[in-house]
């Protein structure tokens, strides 16, 4: 994360992020009352019209149980399938975050007489600091300046809903002159995000199983249209959230994070590489395209197996592009080299 923004961006990103779950719980408790209306409505004109309802009641509680079990079982997979395949349809940010809704208001009045004076003045305090650095970093950005451009495209990633197993890591370098935006953004592995059963269940009051497990050519499809999807979805929210004009070009260079299971060692393999100008990418609609076609035309690089981890080589080495990371990786490069001597020296 950028370096002199870090706090305030992590700051605004958490809190942007609790506004954007809770009107994300909001909305599909409203969606849970709408369906369980219909329902009822649907239950009460059946019994009034007599259709099936003496049948379900003189239908076997087992047989009853165990047709529920399985549809309950079906549809949480199918659910959790159907989330991760509309990722590039679902809702993002179509507008800029305001810094200014960010700032954090003041203890009111009613709060005055509940707080112990130091308690309150800590609470001031925090107020004021809180809010002078969201001034701070607003009024950077207008002077493009690069750290901060880095640190608002950060938040913009870090505010972005996605299903459970996503990371929103990401390292973002900018350069001003062309206009150039560069993410290194942290993808899942297919195990962390694709569902599968243990194995087997056993039905309630039946001696039936069903299985839930998900095939592994099926899961390995399912991976493969979220990548791509996902992708997409990360360009599309940098244009769309860039109040100032500042990126012509976008490049993703998207990685994954795991255990080599033949080494035992952590690696870090790119698995996709894409860039586009914001000519190219707004013409495209994506409401209708296939992700996978829709990176080929842009000339991406792709994995030729993305779920087995088969790496890339980046469209853009982001070390190279920002000077700051060539110096982060000297830094790393002497620490390694410290320790390495240090060990030598260990009986």
């Amino acid at each position: 994360m950028s370096g002199r923004y870090a706090a305030i961006v992590g700051a605004l990103a958490c809190e942007a992020d609790q506004a954007a779950r809770a009107k994300a719980e909001q909305n599909a408790g409203q969606a849970k009352q709408k369906a369980a209306a219909v329902e009822q409505e649907m239950h009460d004109l059946k019994k009034k019209k007599g259709l099936g309802l003496e049948y379900i009641l003189k239908s076997s509680s087992a047989t009853q149980t165990r047709l529920e079990s399985v549809r309950g079982s079906e549809a949480y997979l199918n659910k959790r399938l159907n989330v991760l395949e509309s990722i590039l349809s679902a809702p993002i940010n179509k507008s800029p975050i305001s810094l200014e809704l960010l700032k954090k208001p003041e203890p009111t009045a009613a709060i005055y007489e509940d707080m112990p004076k130091l308690t309150l003045l800590a609470a001031l305090d925090e107020v004021i600091e809180h809010n002078r650095q969201v001034d701070e970093f607003a009024t950077a950005l207008r002077s493009r300046d690069v750290d901060a451009i880095c640190g608002y495209f950060e938040l913009i990633l870090q505010c972005s809903i996605y299903p459970d197993g996503f990371h929103k890591n990401s390292r973002i370098a900018y350069e001003d002159g062309s206009r150039h935006l560069v993410v290194d953004y942290q993808l899942p592995t297919v195990d962390e995000i694709v569902p599968t059963a243990e194995g087997p269940k056993r039905l309630r009051w039946s001696q039936d199983t069903i299985e839930l497990k998900k095939s592994g050519r099926g899961r390995k499809q399912v991976y493969g249209n979220v990548i791509p999807s996902t992708v997409l979805r990360l360009i599309d929210e940098i244009l769309k959230s860039d109040q100032y004009d500042y990126v012509e070009v976008a490049t993703i260079n998207a990685f994954v994070e795991t255990i080599d299971r033949g080494t035992g060692h952590q690696i870090r393999p790119y698995i996709l590489s894409v860039r586009a100008t914001r000519d190219e990418f707004e013409s495209l609609n994506l409401q209708q395209v296939d992700a996978s076609v829709c990176l080929k035309r842009l000339t991406a690089t792709v994995s030729r197996s993305a779920a087995e981890l088969v790496p890339i080589k980046p469209i853009v080495d982001i070390n190279m592009f920002d000077p700051r990371f060539v110096k982060e990786q000297n830094i790393i490069a002497e620490l390694d080299n410290r320790n390495k001597f240090n060990d030598s020296l260990t009986w």
